[in-house]
């Protein structure tokens, strides 16, 4: 059956919401939608949007482009008898979800909210089942589960979002709320400086960010995980003093003007300590290469 919508303000955009199966996949990023949306404003509406339980099972990026553009949607509504199964074969078939992504898909059909009443009242998926369907293992099932139990919105977002793995988040997530969004917080709104003052805070504005304490024991991995995200104090001492002078610098008047205004009793102080200077000088020239480099 399909249904098919002659005028534009036909529809609006409290008529369909998602289904819930639907929403078990995240919706695409600003960016994939804005060019999903050109391509249907170019194009055209290739795929009609699938209607079941008078919900959108399928093509919510699709709907809500047409809604954008102002385009008529077209609809056809589904009749078979597995649902679920339609569901995760289109999006395993037509996107590329990472394994973390398919683990936290996995983790919400396991905990979905069963015995709604029609066709899915006895809708139950097991760990192992939920797994198999989308193709990971139960561990990463558990792992995703224990994420979204533990983590912040921005975090449980940046792993369905393919920004940050499954694993990471998992140590993350036994964080404070502070800090764990402060680590999710994208790296281009940021600079570094900004960040580890922001760490520092969270962790009683002292040289104690090392101080985590985890809801349970880590285990070896999540160690070595945990110091691969935060790294060790030592490290975190060395480039708070790095930041720290690098942020004194802007505050400083030019070499010139306080070469001049150096009083004579400072003078052999100065003098015994250029070659030092110098070196700081070199040192901080061959870290910003380093980093570059890296990058």
């Amino acid at each position: 059956m399909v249904i098919e919508f002659q005028k534009a303000e036909d529809v609006k955009p409290a008529d369909f919401k998602p289904h819930p199966l639907a929403d078990l996949f995240p919706m695409m990023d600003d960016d994939a939608f804005l060019d999903f949306a050109q391509d249907i404003e170019k194009n055209g509406q290739r795929e009609p949007i699938i209607i079941y339980e008078n919900k959108i099972l399928d093509g919510r990026n699709r709907y809500k482009a047409c809604q954008m553009l102002g385009f008529s949607p077209r609809f056809k509504e589904y009749n078979g008898n597995d649902a679920l199964g339609f569901v995760i074969s289109l999006n395993l078939k037509r996107r590329h979800l990472t394994e973390s992504q398919r683990s936290m898909v996995a983790s919400k059909l396991e905990t979905m909210k069963h015995g709604r009443p029609g066709k899915d009242a006895n809708l139950h998926v097991s760990r192992d089942d939920a797994a198999k369907m989308l193709n990971v293992s139960p561990r990463s099932v558990a792992t995703a589960k224990q994420v979204q139990k533990t983590g912040v919105p921005e975090l449980v977002k940046a792993v369905e979002e393919g920004a940050v793995s499954v694993s990471a988040a998992a140590v993350i997530a036994k964080e404070t709320p502070e800090v764990q969004r402060y680590v999710v917080t994208p790296s281009q709104e940021k600079e570094l400086s900004t960040a580890l003052k922001r760490l520092e805070n969270a962790k009683a504005q002292d040289a104690q960010a090392d101080k985590f304490v985890p809801v349970d024991p880590l285990s070896e991995d999540e160690k070595a995980e945990r110091e691969r995200i935060f790294g060790t104090r030592e490290v975190r001492s060395f480039l708070s003093k790095v930041l720290t002078t690098s942020e004194l610098v802007p505050t400083l008047p030019s070499p010139e003007e306080l070469a001049r205004s150096v009083p004579a009793a400072m003078e052999n102080i100065i003098t015994d300590n250029i070659n030092a200077m110098r070196e700081v000088s070199k040192w901080f020239d061959a870290f910003a290469t380093a980093w570059q480099a890296k990058e």
